[in-house]
């Protein structure tokens, strides 16, 4: 499990430092505040290639489709946002310490500016430093490093084309969010599953939440890999997303957990999809199927009904290793805080607003 994890001149965070990080990590705040930016801060320090940065910037909204100019201005577009207020002069720092003590760490910079800045300090009189030529594209560097590995990935272009190189050294980390089609995935996981004979628990757990089910099987419709249902109300399997964006969302998230495991998994907006009533056994299922595969959870939410059916968990599980975090995220001007709330079962059982 991640105990710590430190953000320099990422996004919106100047300066982040998180340390006592447990078992399940709630994160609220306002939209806008960093939470979403915090889950994508461990994504991509987790990963081994930059291409990841480009599924996340899909995931916000952006096209999958853009056409390069070839100019240094029509790259960098590409990337501003992952500099802290736009300075791309500031590189990216990250680092997360595990409780194995293990450590891992992400710079993001343009090496050639490090160079021209720091030469710039170093002068006795001031000297503006000249902007790169507008048609002198400067490949942007990921560095990961841990243990005693580096691995180095720069975002070439080639005939208006991004070229991204990595490794295979990541850390085990799922993110999940509702704007991810995830169907495709789920699929495939869950057939993974079922051939190590390991789909049992999941299946059971399904029928638990949605007794109508009886069974799940992952078929071809058109070509396409799709889970699918039995039901005692239908005469023919049908899609588990036709049925329930609940239940689509629930699977997606058991089998991240089980396919993952003494990993991390990310969930963006764990609430959504899901009944409130429902709301006290789905999360009872997730917290047990997480203490069972060793995952560690970080979840934002703005749910107010979620906060509210945590309150038993968080109680039950106090003073323990698998215990709860409540984080709120603030935002001033560019720059966004994260920071622990006390005792926050007292707070939402009192209904103080704690979002």
């Amino acid at each position: 499990m991640i105990r710590t994890l430190s953000l320099k001149n990422f996004r919106c965070f100047e300066n982040l430092y998180l340390r006592e990080l447990k078992r399940f990590n709630v994160i609220v705040g306002q939209g806008g505040s960093g939470k979403t930016a915090l889950l994508e801060a461990i994504f991509l320090l987790s990963a081994a290639s930059p291409e990841v940065w480009m599924r996340l910037r899909q995931w916000r909204g952006s096209s999958p489709q853009f056409r390069l100019t070839g100019t240094r201005s029509s790259y960098e577009s590409l990337f501003r946002d992952i500099f802290y207020n736009f300075d791309k002069h500031k590189p990216v720092k990250m680092e997360l310490v595990d409780s194995n003590d293990r450590r891992r760490s992400l710079s993001i910079s343009y090496p050639r500016l490090e160079i021209m800045v720091r030469s710039a300090k170093v002068r006795t009189e001031p000297t503006p430093v000249s902007e790169e030529n507008a048609y002198l594209v400067e490949p942007i560097e990921f560095e990961w490093r841990s243990k005693s590995r580096i691995q180095k990935a720069r975002v070439e272009i080639k005939d208006g084309i991004l070229q991204f190189r990595g490794g295979n050294n990541v850390y085990p980390v799922w993110f999940s969010s509702p704007v991810i089609n995830e169907a495709s995935l789920i699929a495939q996981s869950f057939s993974d599953l079922s051939i190590r004979k390991k789909a049992d628990t999941l299946v059971n757990a399904v029928k638990k939440l949605y007794p109508d089910v009886l069974d799940l099987s992952v078929e071809s419709i058109a070509g396409d890999l799709a889970l699918c249902m039995s039901s005692a109300s239908t005469s023919e399997k049908l899609p588990v997303g036709v049925m329930s964006s609940g239940m689509t969302r629930f699977l997606s998230i058991m089998i991240a957990i089980a396919n993952n495991p003494n990993g991390v998994l990310l969930i963006d907006e764990m609430e959504v999809g899901f009944y409130y009533k429902t709301l006290p056994m789905v999360l009872s299922s997730i917290f047990s199927f997480c203490e069972e595969h060793n995952v560690q959870i970080f979840a934002s939410t703005h749910s107010y009904e979620f906060m509210q059916a945590l309150v038993p968990f968080m109680k039950e599980r106090e003073g323990t290793d698998d215990a709860f975090l409540l984080l709120r995220a603030e935002k001033k001007g560019p720059d966004s805080s994260i920071k622990p709330l006390e005792n926050p079962a007292a707070a939402i059982a009192s209904n103080f607003e704690v979002r």
